[in-house]
């Protein structure tokens, strides 16, 4: 990261020195429930200029997509105006454009007891990288934030207990600069793109926070010139130097997505990451032209004249259907891969449906969506380590060569409350002669207890079949999680 961190360090110089600059806003967290009250929102109708398909969300956003929201739901059920009076509440300094210091944002701990072996995936997926071993485990940590108007900072220490060693580290740390209508942004924090939910093909979770540079536009804006009649868009880049302890060491990672939005019920989407270079390997500047020309360095001749890179390129599109009598989204995504020096769409799609109530139940939702990865998906042969960041995928958690069904239903109460049960069916290995396939079942509860704090309970059964494999070869997995969360 030293290449990168001097060349922010003089972009931000001569930006201090040359532009205006804006109010800067941190992120909200992309575990927050206030993703969830988003999407219905969106879904409904009520929120039409937001551009959920790039998260995380700057809290600025947020509260101005909150506002908007209140002013469509003139004449809707009181459930909506429950949820957007919650938000309300909870984004109310940004709303009021207030600068701030929280050394205590938020507080939280969660105790774990997991029963699973090696190849069980119960809640252990989509989490920021943490991994629960067998046995007790604990996490306990803390955020803080400061938004000062041209500078916002956010800091995650957490504590974890497993397996008999302690650990304490820095989750997500990074501040923004805002200028030009653009945030620069230099640490680590989590991405999701795409309009999945419960995977997404080339960024999500999965992983922990990767160190980068970041720069994008938090708020929708509209084209220029004749391009005005395509709407608004969103953009978002990064640069980052992977880790060394992989089998091709510190290549660059190099991503960009695009969103656009050409009616208020229609998102499209197109995005593009690259491994490049590494450990004494070209990184010059006809390195970076041949792999954004799609020039793939999938076989390295004897010469050595080629340039080692990665690429995969996904396009997604998200439509709103905000019927009175039953409002529904469909969306769907599709990822390609490179190979012997082309770029092939057999890499893998995503498909889901979400209904955020069901008829009459206006506290009810209903999702499903339905992924597949060719076999090639996340995989190369100079990039051995894969499509992964410290051992974890950086896309879909399922993997390649696999498939993945989802199917998901919640209630939602006053608040900060939610039942959720979901069933997941995987199956990996489809190209083998005895692939696995696992079944799980989880039951969510998260209820607010007072004012501040929230206190949540999961429960997870796995039935792994064919383990590892091996024809026959069955176990089971269970994970029971209780957490608290304290808003100050």
């Amino acid at each position: 990261m030293q290449r990168i961190k001097t060349l922010l360090v003089t972009v931000v110089t001569c930006l201090l020195l040359s532009v205006p600059v804006a109010q800067a806003s941190t992120n909200v967290e992309l575990e927050s429930m206030t993703y969830d009250y988003l999407l219905r929102l969106e879904a409904e109708g009520l929120i039409r200029s937001g551009m959920l398909t790039i998260r995380p969300l700057s809290r600025r956003e947020v509260a101005r997509l909150v506002l908007e929201a209140d002013r469509n739901a003139a004449g809707r059920g009181p459930h909506l105006r429950r949820i957007i009076e919650y938000l309300k509440e909870r984004y109310r300094a940004e709303i009021e454009g207030a600068r701030y210091i929280k050394p205590l944002n938020t507080l939280y701990a969660r105790a774990v007891y997991a029963d699973t072996n090696e190849f069980s995936k119960v809640l252990n997926y989509n989490n920021t990288g943490d991994v629960y071993a067998r046995g007790p485990n604990f996490r306990s940590g803390f955020t803080s934030n400061a938004e000062l108007g041209f500078f916002s900072f956010y800091v995650n220490p957490e504590f974890r207990y497993s397996d008999g060693n302690m650990n304490l580290l820095l989750k997500r740390v990074y501040g923004t600069f805002e200028f030009l209508g653009l945030a620069l942004e230099l640490g680590k924090d989590s991405q999701w793109w795409g309009p999945g939910y419960h995977g997404a093909m080339l960024f999500s979770d999965n992983p922990e926070p990767i160190p980068m540079i970041r720069l994008g536009n938090p708020k929708p804006a509209a084209l220029p010139w004749i391009f005005r009649y395509l709407g608004t868009f969103r953009f978002t880049t990064f640069l980052a130097e992977m880790e060394s302890e992989r089998a091709f060491p510190e290549p660059f990672f190099w991503g960009i997505r695009f969103a656009l939005k050409p009616s208020s019920y229609l998102d499209l989407g197109i995005e593009r990451t690259f491994f490049l270079g590494g450990r004494g390997e070209d990184e010059d500047f006809s390195a970076w032209y041949k792999t954004m020309v799609f020039e793939n360095g999938y076989d390295v001749p004897a010469d050595g004249h080629d340039v080692p890179n990665d690429q995969h390129v996904a396009a997604d599109v998200k439509l709103t259907m905000p019927f009175r009598w039953q409002p529904l989204q469909l969306y769907g995504e599709l990822a390609a891969e490179d190979i012997a020096r082309n770029i092939t769409i057999k890499g893998g799609y995503l498909a889901g449906v979400y209904l955020p109530r069901i008829f009459g139940l206006d506290s009810v939702d209903l999702r499903g969506e339905y992924a597949r990865s060719r076999r090639i998906l996340y995989r190369h042969n100079i990039y051995r380590s894969g499509y992964t960041y410290k051992g974890r995928l950086i896309g879909h958690h399922m993997g390649g060569d696999a498939t993945d069904l989802f199917v998901s239903t919640s209630v939602y109460g006053a608040g900060d409350t939610k039942y959720t049960f979901y069933y997941d069916r995987e199956k990996k290995g489809l190209t083998r002669s005895t692939p696995q396939e696992s079944q799980e079942f989880v039951l969510a509860l998260r209820r607010k207890v007072s004012e501040r704090t929230s206190v949540s309970f999961k429960s997870g059964y796995e039935n792994i079949r064919n383990t590892g494999y091996i024809a026959g070869n069955d176990t089971d997995a269970i994970l029971v999680e209780l957490s608290f969360e304290s808003a100050w």
